[in-house]
């Protein structure tokens, strides 16, 4: 009964954090100027499932249940990326300087043969998801204490995971825990409005769904 419970939260949280990159759900505007749009959708669900993962470990008392619910919830997103069967130029989705180093040292790839190499979405993926679940997860938290003291952003809580996703899926090279942003930023608006409506209705998922989960493992 508790594995049950914990694979169905983590099948009903990587199906909602999904469902919001389904195309209704992205500005088409968005869509049309990403070089790779299936890299932008899987790290606008990278985004999605971080806020889950902020939640399950705030609102679940015990880290073995809310870590079991996580990698479930990892799961289901990977079986459907390894459905993908695409090939990508590795330069064309990795843009920041600092998660490019990390990359070539992980894969490995020479740095010399950075900008021709091509692999498949998925090795991408697991190349770069732990690290950007962790730091969207922090930042998330981050954004959440400034706004409870009274700091307040043009982008509320959600205002360094944008800053952080604009490193990651557009290059743009800033300070990530200032509260600044400037015109370079991309579709501020667009994605304040996308961030806001997937944290809102994941923090309730995650709330709700917690009464149906064991106190411990």
């Amino acid at each position: 009964m508790t594995t049950n419970a914990i694979q169905a939260v983590g099948k009903r949280l990587a199906a909602l954090c999904l469902d919001f990159t389904r195309p209704h759900r992205i500005p088409e505007h968005i869509l049309a100027a990403h070089p790779v749009q299936p890299w932008l959708i899987v790290s606008l669900a990278t985004v999605y499932l971080s806020f889950a993962k902020h939640w399950l470990a705030a609102l679940l008392p015990a880290p073995e249940v809310w870590m079991a619910v996580g990698r479930h919830m990892d799961d289901c997103f990977f079986d459907l990326v390894s459905q993908t069967s695409l090939d990508v130029r590795i330069s064309e989705v990795i843009l920041d300087p600092v998660e490019r180093a990390a990359v070539c040292l992980r894969a490995p790839i020479p740095a010399e043969e950075f900008q021709k190499t091509v692999i498949p979405i998925e090795t991408v993926l697991v190349l770069v998801f732990a690290d950007r679940c962790n730091q969207y997860t922090e930042d998330l938290r981050e954004g959440i204490i400034r706004q409870l003291e009274g700091k307040k952003s043009v982008l509320g809580p959600v205002i360094f995971v944008y800053k952080r996703f604009n490193q990651h899926v557009y290059g743009v090279q800033c300070d990530a825990r200032s509260i600044s942003v400037a015109e370079r930023f991309q579709f501020l608006v667009e994605f304040d409005h996308m961030f806001m409506d997937a944290l809102t209705a994941i923090t309730e998922c995650v709330s709700k769904s917690g009464r149906e989960l064991p106190f411990s493992l």
